[in-house]
């Protein structure tokens, strides 16, 4: 291995699903049912969004503003990432 290049882990979490679920305003509720619900049932059962794994659904729920996907990714970051490396470290 070359010396001069740095490897690092990236932990490609949250699932979209977690992402959504903070944008919902519902990560609080969901942390109460966790143990009980995958965050993609939570979508579908409590948030009432069936097409959760469907393409283009991301694009649709947060209507195509990359801006409002990446502050969630920074809430993400800020209180729930531990302070491993994850999506919003590969945004800088």
């Amino acid at each position: 291995m070359n010396p001069e290049i740095k490897v690092k882990t990236c932990l490609t979490k949250p699932e979209i699903e977690i992402l959504i679920i903070i944008n919902e305003k519902a990560i609080e509720e969901f942390y109460k049912v966790k143990s009980k619900k995958k965050p993609s049932e939570f979508c579908k059962q409590t948030l009432r969004m069936s097409e959760v794994k469907e393409t283009g659904f991301i694009e649709s729920n947060f209507n195509y503003d990359v801006d409002k996907l990446i502050e969630v990714i920074r809430i993400y970051k800020s209180k729930f990432s531990n302070g491993n490396f994850g999506l919003y470290d590969l945004l800088e």
